[in-house]
């Protein structure tokens, strides 16, 4: 996964893809953990844990605050590309 943060548009589609396997996953009692290592990524990748309902924080789980729906996240992901390629 480490190269992959080299490529911003790799990056955008690795967020894409956690929401959309989020929404697939919220069908299913099984957990599942996303792992990365933090020094390795930026603030657009973080963001990604905002349709996470919760995250391992400091050997914690914990209910994320900044929950956003999957549904709902790729919908502002979308506003967000139309508003940019707009300009």
């Amino acid at each position: 996964m480490d190269r992959l943060f080299l490529d911003q548009s790799a990056v955008k589609n690795l967020v894409e893809y956690e929401a959309r396997l989020n929404g697939l996953l919220s069908k299913y009692d099984d957990p599942v953990v996303c792992n990365y290592d933090s020094s390795k990524f930026g603030a657009s990748v973080a963001l990604a844990s905002c349709e996470h309902t919760r995250l391992l924080l400091f050997a914690a789980l914990r209910e994320n605050p900044f929950f956003v729906p999957p549904q709902q996240f790729l919908d502002e992901m979308r506003e967000r590309r139309s508003l940019r390629t707009a300009s």
